[in-house]
């Protein structure tokens, strides 16, 4: 995915051997603290291109596997086991909930002032693609510049100001009218990895699948 050119937009109706049909994405902002995800649907039917936020939000990963019922278990396998563990169960929860046709999540970049953080990120991805790989889905990976310059035209621009730029998104449809506090930043950044999952990358998946 990452070879596709920045911001090439591409109108999928333009395409003539595109399958009609309703498509579901299920995209994630990965961290064991605290990760984003969102639901978003196309109909590839319709003329327009309309990207329609069925679901969006947040789940708490380590602070459930820090609950007193887990401690013996904590205790004998750690605290980093038992939270990928939660994960997983989360995460099959997820898919089985919303019947994705297709698993995006934001792409892993090293940090030097949380070195540590690359290796948890690392381990939510790896266990998100053994899950998949069962499904016999590939999970596609957003780089994390490529999905901000998408929605804000800006590769390096901040969490405000891509949830501000999500709620003005013209093909961006809610099922009610949010405000900015109702969206967290880490839902936004799930939303905005799928955003270009769909406007930039599904056309050519498609073309792969029809041929």
């Amino acid at each position: 995915f990452e070879t596709v050119p920045v911001l090439t937009i591409v109108n999928l109706q333009e395409l003539d051997i595109m399958p009609k049909k309703k498509i579901r994405v299920l995209t994630y902002d990965p961290a064991l603290s605290e990760s984003g995800f969102a639901i978003l649907d196309v109909d590839l039917n319709k003329n327009n291109m309309d990207i329609n936020v069925y679901q969006f939000g947040s789940f708490f990963t380590t602070k459930i596997a820090s609950r007193a019922a887990y401690k013996e278990i904590r205790e004998k396998f750690g605290q980093r086991i038992v939270t990928l563990q939660m994960l997983e169960d989360q995460l099959m929860e997820m898919f089985d909930k919303y019947k994705p046709d297709y698993v995006v999540c934001e792409d892993i970049f090293f940090n030097p002032k949380r070195p540590l953080a690359f290796l948890a990120l690392a381990q939510w991805i790896t266990i998100l693609e053994m899950l998949m790989y069962r499904k016999d889905l590939p999970v596609y990976k957003i780089p994390t510049r490529l999905a901000k310059s998408c929605v804000s035209g800006y590769g390096g621009a901040g969490k405000n100001t891509i949830q501000e730029a999500i709620l003005h998104l013209n093909n961006m449809r809610f099922r009610k009218k949010l405000n900015l506090a109702e969206l967290t930043p880490h839902a936004a950044d799930a939303i905005a990895v799928g955003y270009t999952f769909i406007m930039q990358g599904l056309h050519e998946i498609l073309l792969q699948e029809e041929a």
